[in-house]
């Protein structure tokens, strides 16, 4: 029998402010993510500005950059009758960047 490999993942609160938060993650001992938490479109929009900004040689150089996505949905049992579906967790990463 083969003993599972454990991974250990560990967070820390980088930076707490009024419109998001900004987490370290840390996958392993080599791997380190940083995690950005918010509700505002504001911030979403400058997180993929600085993502775009920071692969920009990547993308000039036509290699590209690989950005994962995922999206959770409010199951239609718990939402209010009236109520639109609407996403509840959308999660975007490229690089070492999450949102």
């Amino acid at each position: 029998m083969v003993a599972a490999k454990t991974t250990t993942v560990s967070t820390r609160l980088r930076r707490c402010m009024r419109a998001h938060d900004e987490y370290v993650v840390r996958v392993g001992s080599h791997r380190r993510l940083l995690a950005t938490v918010t509700a505002h479109p504001g911030v979403a929009r400058r997180w993929v500005h600085t993502t775009l900004w920071r692969h920009a040689r990547r993308l000039r150089s036509g290699d590209g950059i690989t950005v994962g996505m995922g999206v959770q949905w409010t199951p239609p049992f718990r939402a209010p009758a009236a109520a639109a579906r609407r996403p509840c967790t959308r999660q975007l990463c490229g690089g070492h960047r999450c949102l």
